[in-house]
């Protein structure tokens, strides 16, 4: 099992970190403990049937019963796993029938009932269980493209679309995050950028991330110039900005070096890998509180988190691992977090409770 190592303040068995004092002095401390790992990759060591087997994707989603769900590349399914870790259903399949699925854009949860996003043209409604409800067009033609969509309330989505402009000169693409109802008609467009269809690798700096709480909605980019994370009331309005202090920082000698052993040849590695992001990712957690992805686990970087208590900086999380990953780590989290090693297809779960931290009584 890979030796993982926590960066804590005070235990090597727990992750207990500070609150930085903002405002007022505030202390609280984070639990961070390995529960569980999910195997896919069948093999001699274990028991893993085809059924329950899966290559890695970054199509993922968890539901607030705690399943967790996967998007096969192999059999173009999304495969379900219930809170322990245990296989539970297979949704569709590759195929052309009304049940199966031809190119799957994206998915998204809500309660027991799953919404696959197929070929621009479709949205197929299974149940968690794997059968098969019913079927919807997109209000879309297929230049639209659906990227990533959450439920926001009962009756509004949150997305990000993409959407090419052939006719234009050069030709452009739309990046949208934007508010739809239930049948993904699209009612407001909250933030809006265009970029050369020749240059669309750049778009993984230009697309919005977005997280949603009971309260507010959190956009950002991943920049590498600066640290900005927007917030929205669940109508679209903008409330303010969250902004921190940064540098732009280049990619150490010893970190490019590790980098170029597994980018040789890519045309785009100066626009990728000069200089770091400020941020990855941003996401909400059990508690509402936010967490924003300061480095990915790879080329030889920890997995770090700052996590907001509003726009008030509350925690840092920092996860070690001894094993230097090319660019096949990835972190999710839900009431889990949830680290992806796609080179062996399988993923550590981490349970964690937020909760103040004990005060030390001097002694006499």
């Amino acid at each position: 099992m890979r030796s993982i190592k926590y960066v804590a303040l005070a235990s090597l068995a727990m992750l207990l970190i500070q609150c930085a004092k903002v405002q007022e002095p505030v202390e609280m401390q984070i639990k961070v403990d390995k529960i569980l790992t999910i195997e896919g990759k069948p093999d001699s060591a274990n028991s893993i049937s085809p059924e329950t087997a899966f290559d890695l994707t970054y199509t993922v989603q968890t539901d607030k019963e705690g399943f967790l769900y996967l998007r096969d590349e192999k059999t173009g399914s999304i495969k379900v796993f219930d809170k322990a870790g245990k296989y539970y259903s297979s949704l569709s399949s590759l195929g052309d029938g009304k049940d199966q699925i031809k190119n799957m854009d994206t998915f998204f949860t809500d309660k027991d009932t799953v919404y696959i996003f197929d070929s621009r043209t479709k949205i197929k409604k299974f149940l968690r269980s794997g059968e098969y409800v019913s079927a919807s067009d997109i209000p879309y033609d297929q230049s639209t493209v659906p990227l990533a969509i959450s439920v926001l309330n009962d009756s509004t989505l949150i997305g990000r679309v993409s959407t090419l402009k052939s006719s234009s000169d050069p030709v452009l693409i739309n990046l949208e995050l934007a508010l739809f109802d239930r049948k993904l008609n699209k009612r407001m467009i909250m933030l809006a950028d265009a970029i050369n269809k020749e240059v669309i690798h750049r778009s993984y700096f230009m697309e919005p991330v977005f997280a949603v709480n009971d309260r507010y909605i959190y956009t950002a980019k991943r920049s590498r110039d600066e640290y900005k994370i927007k917030l929205y009331t669940h109508s679209g309005e903008f409330v303010r900005d969250i902004v921190q202090d940064y540098t732009p920082v280049k990619f150490s000698d010893e970190e490019s070096r590790i980098i170029k052993m597994s980018q040789t040849g890519n045309p785009h590695y100066k626009d990728f890998f000069e200089y770091k992001l400020a941020l990855h990712d941003i996401k909400t957690d059990k508690y509402g509180y936010l967490w924003v992805q300061r480095s990915d686990g790879n080329f030889g970087s920890d997995i770090s988190f700052d996590i907001f208590d509003g726009d008030r900086l509350m925690l840092t999380l920092t996860m070690k691992y001894s094993e230097i990953a090319q660019n096949t780590r990835w972190v999710y989290l839900s009431d889990k977090i949830y680290v992806f090693d796609h080179k062996n297809d399988k993923i550590d779960v981490y349970d964690y409770t937020i909760e103040p931290a004990k005060k030390h009584t001097p002694g006499p």
